[in-house]
C-alpha cells in the first residue's frame, strides 16, 4: 500500500563516511574555556586529531606535520606546542607527544595563559595628545 502526501522527516547525522574524531565532551569544553590562543588552539586541536583521533595516547609528530595540518607557519610550532606543554595541557613520552587528558591537572594559571588573555581596565584609554605643529593654532575661518 502506497502512503501520499506524507511528509519525510530527514534525519541530519553527521557525516562519517571519511572518518571522524570523537571527543571527550569533559576534555572539549575545558579546552574551550582555557585561555589560550587560537593558534595553541590549532595546534591542540591538531596533536588530538592525531592521537585520540587514532586511538593513541602519543604519537611521533614533527613540527612540519602540524603545519601542514594547521596551516600555521612551522617557525611558530614549536613555541606553541612548547607553550601547550608547560601548561600541562600536553606531555611527552620519549619522542612521542600526546594530549593529557587529565584537564584539572592543567596549569592555566600560569604566565603564559596571562600574555593570551590581558585584558583592559574600563579607564585604561587615554587618547593620544595631539602632535604640536605650526598649523594647529591656525583659524580655519579667518
Amino acid at each position: 500500500m502506497l502512503i501520499f502526501n506524507q511528509k519525510i522527516k530527514h534525519i541530519h547525522l553527521p557525516i562519517t563516511e571519511n572518518g571522524f574524531t570523537q571527543w571527550n565532551n569533559n576534555l572539549k569544553e575545558a579546552l574551550l574555556r582555557a585561555p589560550i590562543t587560537f593558534r595553541q588552539y590549532k595546534i591542540f586541536d591538531a596533536i588530538h586529531r592525531m592521537t585520540i583521533g587514532w586511538g593513541k595516547d602519543y604519537d611521533r609528530i614533527t613540527d612540519m606535520q602540524l603545519s601542514e595540518m594547521t596551516g600555521i607557519h612551522h617557525a611558530h610550532i614549536n613555541r606553541a606546542k612548547s607553550e601547550l606543554i608547560k601548561l600541562n595541557m600536553l606531555s611527552i613520552c620519549g619522542d612521542k607527544i600526546g594530549v593529557n587528558q587529565n584537564f584539572q591537572a592543567w596549569n592555566l594559571s600560569s604566565n603564559i595563559t596571562k600574555s593570551a588573555t590581558k585584558q583592559c581596565s574600563p579607564n585604561s584609554y587615554t587618547p593620544k595628545k595631539e602632535k604640536e605643529n605650526k598649523y594647529n593654532n591656525i583659524n580655519p575661518h579667518p
